[in-house]
């Protein structure tokens, strides 16, 4: 069987693919109004209009650029003939896949994440914040989340602004003065991407702050968590970590603790554990930077 029978027997599927999923992708992936982000869906809910849907031109260029592509990708690739029969007789489950991998990347390469920080930033602090210098890092498989953290931003601002949206309680009065030690900090805008979950790491359950510093391990700020609470509730209407408790384990408290945040009691509470305490509920957050 020759690559390129493999290769039309894939792309019979991405015309379809497309037409199928195309009522998810806006104009701006080629050059069109915005993309609806998160917070525009929940404004919809509201009776704000969305977008213009994809047109048939854009589907039509991006079936030939994912076609050239695959094609590409075949004539380069070293497979035997049993192996390419092999595939062929699983084809249900190339189709499936494939579908799957192109929907993550569509989604991933369409949304304009700056923009839309942008406006949130305006929306929720009233700041025109200029971003266009961030470098958003680059994407690994699970940390499809970005967060944008503007120039200056402060503990007090973001206290202040959550305060007028819900109920928050603060292990200190002053956060900027009580954790005085963080592993970045917005002296510039930066980015960094973390798991899209309501919920703290699984994957970081039982490991301290101390052991994660060992393990080299990155994990997200106490300012970084919160400007995610923000931006997740102006999004859903909801809260993070209703079951769990994201330990900051890239901040620390004067006196040396790990600042903690999760929803507890109808509100957002910003407390404190241990750097050498764990627990399965107790739980980072891993942040590529």
């Amino acid at each position: 069987m020759s690559k390129r029978l493999t290769f039309f027997y894939f792309c019979a599927n991405v015309r379809r693919y497309i037409e199928m999923f195309s009522p998810k992708i806006g104009l701006s992936a080629l050059g069109g109004t915005p993309v609806p982000s998160d917070s525009d869906k929940f404004k919809k809910r509201k009776g704000i209009t969305m977008e213009t849907l994809i047109t048939s031109g854009q589907k039509k260029q991006l079936s030939r650029l994912v076609g050239d592509s695959t094609e590409d990708f075949l004539d380069r690739l070293s497979i035997g003939k049993d192996a390419a029969q092999n595939v062929l007789g699983r084809g249900d489950e190339l189709r499936t896949r494939a579908q799957k991998a192109l929907a993550e990347i569509i989604g991933e390469l369409s949304s304009d994440s700056i923009a839309e920080w942008k406006r949130f930033y305006l929306d929720y602090f009233d700041l025109n914040v200029d971003l266009s210098g961030v470098k958003i890092p680059v994407w690994q498989k699970g940390l499809d989340r970005i967060i944008v953290l503007a120039q200056r931003l402060t503990y007090g601002a973001v206290i202040n602004v959550m305060r007028k949206k819900f109920n928050v309680w603060t292990y200190a009065d002053d956060l900027d003065k009580a954790i005085d030690k963080n592993d970045r900090w917005p002296n510039e805008s930066y980015a960094i991407r973390i798991r899209n979950r309501v919920e703290a790491d699984e994957e970081l359950k039982n490991i301290s702050a101390e052991d994660l510093a060992k393990r080299g391990i990155t994990g997200i700020t106490c300012l970084e968590r919160l400007i995610y609470e923000l931006k997740y509730f102006s999004e859903t209407g909801g809260h993070l970590d209703v079951q769990s408790v994201t330990m900051c384990s890239g901040s620390r408290y004067s006196v040396g603790h790990v600042p903690c945040v999760s929803f507890l009691g109808g509100g957002v509470s910003v407390g404190w554990y241990n750097r050498s305490g764990s627990g399965d509920g107790l739980r980072s957050r891993f942040a590529a930077v």
